[in-house]
């Protein structure tokens, strides 16, 4: 998957629960492909858009928090018409990246209660094509953590799952961090054999 930077200002109109105006201090501090994390660490409080900074290899790129839907998905813009969905913390949808994945609906429900013991859910993904497939999440971990995000010293609780799909054999470790609100702060998902995992910081301003 690669991720670009978009370089000029994002102005977004979108209906829904909730929608959000981009904040014109975030486009100034990410000008450039690699974004400069110091930068965003130093000048976090005068932010006001709430956005996400993902990780991917050598690729970086930062994504803004456009709408939360009626079903409490989180739609994250990047450039190029490049998009992320969340919920709960999981990456249930992506648009516009050289491997595009999609949560099929059905499997929403049993995702509610996430972080949960176990998990089964229904996706697509476009490279390598699966269609139908099931990844099953099983819990290896769970785990009080102190961290420092952006400047701030919080409580979190971290969770580390098997990630398995049958029909192609492949497994992974994913791994996702709770904030004592319930928020994800802090994944890392692998979506693909054939891609490295997506670490994902989550930033909140609203």
């Amino acid at each position: 998957m690669t991720f670009l930077i978009r370089n000029t200002a994002i102005l977004i109109l979108v209906t829904g629960c909730s929608s959000f105006t981009v904040d014109s201090n975030l486009i100034n501090f990410i000008n450039f492909f690699k974004f400069e994390r110091s930068l965003l660490e130093e000048n976090f409080s005068k932010i006001n858009s709430s956005f996400i900074a993902i990780e991917q290899g050598s690729n970086e790129a930062i994504f803004i928090l456009t709408k939360i839907d009626n079903k409490e998905i989180y739609h994250w813009e990047g450039a190029n018409e490049q998009s992320i969905m969340t919920y709960k913390g999981l990456i249930i949808g992506t648009k516009g990246l050289d491997s595009n994945y999609e949560v099929i609906e059905s499997s929403l429900e049993s995702m509610k209660s996430f972080p949960v013991e176990s998990l089964s859910i229904r996706y697509n993904l476009t490279n390598p094509e699966l269609y139908g497939d099931f990844a099953e999440y099983s819990l290896l971990q769970k785990k009080r953590v102190n961290l420092n995000h952006y400047q701030e010293d919080i409580k979190a609780t971290q969770f580390i799952y098997k990630r398995r799909s049958a029909a192609i054999g492949w497994q992974s470790k994913d791994t996702y961090v709770f904030s004592d609100n319930g928020l994800p702060i802090l994944t890392e998902q692998t979506l693909s054999p054939l891609q490295r995992s997506i670490r994902i910081s989550f930033h909140y301003k609203y």
